[in-house]
């Protein structure tokens, strides 16, 4: 079986050929089965629509000055996710961003504590 025998038939309206691997027992991959067409069109039209934006009614920006309020701040957007009221993507970057300002939280802590041994030490 060649390479293009395990791609759908489907012709595209540029005339090439669906580069998608077809579905057990058919010709076609799943969004050109001919029995799934009109549900396929709706999942296409459907894409991208669904826009998630963060709404401070929901979610109330807060300050973020320590590592608990890191945590208080992720638990704040699980809960939402779980609600659907916020997008897992949406969460997924906030995580990233939480986690750096939790790791420069750190660093400064760590500076702060070097800096007060330092001091003793130089007092003795």
């Amino acid at each position: 079986m060649s390479e293009d025998d395990r791609h759908c038939e489907e012709i595209l309206e540029s005339g090439e050929r669906c580069s998608a691997w077809k579905i057990a027992n058919s010709a076609f991959c799943l969004m050109h089965t001919p029995a799934m067409r009109d549900e396929c069109q709706k999942m296409r039209s459907r894409g991208g629509k669904r826009h998630w934006t963060l709404d401070p009614e929901t979610f109330e920006a807060m300050e973020i000055r320590s590592l608990e309020d890191c945590r208080e701040y992720m638990n704040r957007a699980l809960v939402l996710v779980a609600q659907g009221k916020l997008n897992p993507t949406t969460l997924q970057a906030m995580s990233s961003a939480i986690t750096a300002m939790a790791r420069l939280i750190d660093m400064s802590d760590l500076d702060k504590r070097i800096g007060l041994l330092e001091d003793k030490v130089n007092k003795r």
